[in-house]
């Protein structure tokens, strides 16, 4: 990780090198806990036990909240980008963000998958799951998410 090179103007003089270091310590910190509260916000996905029952197969509340906060963070992605760029080797070929939104949708469509064998109707349970990836798969693409 690197600082923003009007960091390293702004504190060029070999008097300010404390500061320089001081300040990407802390940017590592700020990487180091973004990346946390992501693993631990994927761990709440997966674990959700919330009773709401959708008796029709509709969209689960649990999938438009974690849409909802997921396209909220791409308000901050060139942020995000810069802070998660701490996690990549130079071997990545994937941004390390993407992996990490990734891994957060599954752990909502594996969640979904154990609230679908609520319903007793074979049908009834490919409908919420198709209806629920659907609303996923879309809100995904007419969002900035989808150029990632």
């Amino acid at each position: 990780m690197k600082l923003d090179p009007r960091v390293e103007v702004i504190f060029q003089d070999s008097f300010c090198s404390e500061m320089r270091e001081a300040a990407l310590g802390l940017m590592k910190l700020l990487a180091q806990t973004a990346h946390e509260m992501f693993v631990d916000f994927e761990e709440l996905v997966e674990k959700d036990t919330s009773k709401t029952n959708v008796h029709d197969g509709t969209v689960h509340p649990l999938t438009i909240r974690v849409i909802n906060h997921v396209k909220f963070l791409f308000d901050y992605q060139s942020t995000l980008k810069l802070l998660f760029q701490e996690f990549e080797t130079g071997s990545d070929t994937e941004s390390q963000l993407a992996v990490v939104l990734t891994k957060i949708m599954q752990a909502l469509q594996n969640n979904l998958d154990g609230k679908s064998n609520q319903y007793k109707d074979p049908a009834l349970m490919s409908i919420f799951l198709a209806n629920n990836i659907h609303y996923m798969v879309s809100s995904v693409r007419r969002s900035q998410a989808y150029t990632w």
